[in-house]
């Protein structure tokens, strides 16, 4: 904050001229509340330098930059784990796929990093298929597993692959598990999607990705 009208230094008897009284106080009322708070709303951008930066101190939540909240959505590496050996990992371009057409078997794709305190929201399973669209089609749930014990508890329900004929089937769509309204904790608990693969077709279902949408209200390594 700059006091245009003030002065640095002033003498014994000095004349203090209301013009400057009236500055001082308009440009005080400007300043940054550090006991009471407040909302502001600078005209330009508010930088912080020096050798020392920014440090925000406290203890949990407290600890961390905060944001009005926000859906952030970002996809997950392929930490998939296959847990029947009718899903292999194709190399280039790099997909899961499943070809067995008599058995709706098991893919683990675990979600890294959800920042702990941030609300999942929505899973999103990419799928691609080929041949006519199967007779039983596949399906993705959301699962937590507590670090403690191991014990595994859906999130929400199973989600059914929503194509609805050969053509849809064929494209790249998605099976998107949504309102789900899970507050993330990462001290307890690690979250994966499985995804059963499909039956009763010609072709073979193919997953690609997996993306996940969180709202956050602070900063983390999630949400930089």
């Amino acid at each position: 904050m700059s006091l245009s009208l003030a002065k640095s230094t002033w003498s014994a008897f000095e004349v203090f001229l209301s013009a400057q009284l009236n500055a001082i106080t308009t440009q005080l009322l400007r300043a940054i509340d550090g006991t009471g708070g407040g909302t502001y709303n600078p005209s330009s951008v508010l930088a912080i330098g020096g050798s020392q930066g920014l440090r925000i101190e406290g203890t949990g939540g407290a600890a961390r930059l905060k944001y009005n909240s926000r859906n952030v959505t970002r996809g997950m590496p392929n930490t998939a784990r296959a847990i029947n050996a009718t899903w292999t990992l194709a190399d280039d371009p790099h997909y899961w796929t499943h070809d067995d057409t008599t058995a709706a078997d098991r893919l683990n794709w675990h979600l890294v990093g959800l920042p702990h305190g941030a609300t999942l929201n929505t899973v999103t399973v990419r799928v691609t298929g080929t041949g006519t669209k199967p007779t039983t089609m596949p399906t993705a749930r959301v699962y937590s597993v507590a670090h403690i014990g191991g014990t595994t508890s859906p999130l929400a329900a199973a989600v059914t692959d929503p194509s609805a004929n050969d053509a849809a089937w064929q494209l790249d769509h998605t099976i998107t598990t949504s309102s789900i309204g899970h507050v993330v904790d990462s001290t307890l608990y690690s979250y994966f999607v499985y995804v059963t693969g499909s039956n009763g077709s010609s072709g073979v279902t193919k997953v690609t990705g997996v993306e996940v949408t969180c709202a956050v209200t602070d900063q983390s390594e999630y949400n930089p």
